[in-house]
């Protein structure tokens, strides 16, 4: 299975809402990232806590349980898969998040913009409450994912962003993140379950 860094980059863009999402969406979120270049559709399903990703070229799939703190990369070829363990810790590092108090419907949902600022990260986010939440912008360090407190904050509110586009020190687009098509739905259980072959 060839999975592209812009893919491993959006899982910990992207991991569910671990401890508090409230009213937690399940189904299935059709998502378009595009980062260093490159563009990718991602297919992202939810149900209880725990979350999917593949691309319609990929041959597998990234699986994340929080109930375990695990993430399963799921080959389809090989009938196998391969596990690490993964602990979510607050990051103490200097950054910031402002609610501008604009709104927008974008795909049905009711967004609230929210400008961030991380390090020499800058960006917009239009997040909704409609869905649960997400944690947002995660970065892996030494197999953990670090969640700086602000951040934290935005996922104990219960946000899910809708649209997200990042900016570099000269103001030009250094990726941008958006969501397509939501399609809430009850999904099979088996769809977060690794393969009984691990390697």
């Amino acid at each position: 299975m060839q999975i592209s860094k812009t893919l491993v980059a959006l899982v910990f863009f992207l991991l569910a809402g671990i401890s508090s999402a409230q009213g937690t969406f399940e189904g299935k979120v059709m998502l378009e990232v595009e980062s260093d270049g490159e563009k990718q559709e991602v297919i992202y399903l939810v149900k209880d806590l725990r979350f999917r990703m593949e691309t319609p070229d990929a041959n597998g799939a990234i699986v994340f349980d929080s109930h375990v703190n695990k993430m399963y990369i799921i080959m389809d070829e090989q009938q196998a898969y391969m596990e690490n363990f993964m602990s979510p810790t607050i990051d103490n590092s200097t950054g910031s998040y402002t609610n501008t108090g604009e709104t927008r419907n974008i795909i049905g949902y009711d967004c609230e913009k929210f400008l961030f600022q991380q390090d020499d990260t800058k960006g917009e986010a239009w997040m909704t409450k409609e869905l649960g939440g997400f944690i947002l912008f995660g970065d892996l360090r030494q197999q953990q994912l670090n969640i700086p407190s602000w951040k934290s904050e935005v996922l104990e509110a219960g946000y899910f962003p809708i649209q997200v586009t990042e900016f570099d020190d000269d103001g030009n687009i250094a990726s941008t993140f958006k969501v397509n098509k939501v399609i809430p739905e009850t999904l099979d259980a088996d769809l977060f379950l690794p393969p009984s072959k691990s390697l």
